[in-house]
């Protein structure tokens, strides 16, 4: 309202050119350091025999599928959910922006959250607790966001703003379990190009053509509403490629501490302040285990003091 809406733009582009800028002082790791790399033929490699070996990972592809749909569906809602406010709800512009970006601003922390701690608590005895939690979570989202639609709910704006907050924050939810998913079932030469070819599925195949199909349902039957349903049908959707992906594929095994014994791990301060490349579990052990026997000894040399004592006040 002060600056025009040209300001919104510039001031929100300041922390991307930030995070930018503070990239170039990252002290890049050695690919693989974390993971136990054998040699490989490099007479093997290829692009087509990379994209046949990405594709056909079934924990890869089922990921994929998934976070194509869910795409579809954030595509759709973010550029059709305010229009659907204002139009069935009355809601005026400017209370659009602000709660719209507040709730996906909490929804997307809280579902990050949620998803990666809901993993984190089920995988030691549930196998694929990452498709588990991801799908379960979609699942309510598509329930939640149909009853968004759906529900008569005139006159009660915060009934929606709080439906809408928890349907987005199911849909968020995924993020951390699925990146953990594709990174833990694909090759550490190939995660790059596998990531490469994710992001541009999910953006070709998900949320660049729901919007204009979501339109062209709304121009076909005049109501928007009709158009939107195509959201919550879509986080359905994926809610159940995941699950089926839990009930149908093998269990990814839990890797074991990377390189065994000794093996040097990229560590954040080492990322973040250039203070070494890796560091040395071993010696962390090491340590510990030497600090545990000195106090050992203390404790028994303690021992040995006070029973002298005694003796010597016993037989003076």
């Amino acid at each position: 309202d002060i600056y025009g809406w040209r300001a919104a733009f510039a001031i929100v582009g300041v922390p991307g050119v930030v995070v930018a800028l503070s990239v170039l002082c990252l002290e890049d790791p050695p690919r693989g350091i974390n993971d136990d790399l054998e040699e490989k033929d490099s007479s093997a490699s290829g692009l087509c025999r990379d994209l046949a070996s990405i594709v056909s990972n079934p924990h890869w592809a089922v990921s994929t599928i998934g976070q194509v749909t869910m795409c579809f569906a954030i595509g759709g809602m973010s550029d059709w959910g305010p229009s659907w406010l204002q139009r069935y709800h009355r809601v005026p512009l400017k209370e659009v922006g602000i709660m719209g970006g507040g709730i996906t601003a909490v929804a997307g922390i809280v579902g990050n959250l949620l998803g990666a701690k809901t993993t984190q608590a089920l995988a030691p005895s549930v196998p694929n607790a990452g498709f588990l939690a991801s799908g379960a979570f979609a699942a309510l989202g598509g329930l939640v966001g149909a009853a968004a639609l759906n529900v008569n709910a005139q006159g009660r704006t915060h009934l929606i703003y709080v439906m809408l907050l928890a349907q987005q924050t199911c849909m968020f939810a995924f993020m951390a379990p699925m990146g953990a998913i594709c990174m833990s079932a694909i090759p550490v030469e190939l995660r790059g190009r596998s990531n490469g070819i994710q992001i541009l599925l999910t953006h070709i195949l998900g949320d660049v053509i729901s919007p204009p199909i979501i339109g062209a349902v709304s121009d076909r039957t005049g109501s928007l509403t009709y158009g939107m349903q195509l959201i919550w049908v879509s986080v359905a959707i994926t809610g159940a490629s995941w699950l089926a992906g839990f009930l149908v594929l093998p269990p990814l095994a839990l890797a074991p501490p990377p390189g065994g014994k000794g093996a040097k791990q990229v560590s954040m301060r080492s990322v973040l302040c250039g203070q070494g490349v890796a560091v040395d579990s071993s010696d962390e052990a090491s340590t510990s285990q030497e600090e545990d026997e000195a106090g050992t000894d203390t404790n028994a040399s303690d021992e040995y003091t006070n029973t002298d004592e005694s003796d010597s006040h016993d037989n003076p």
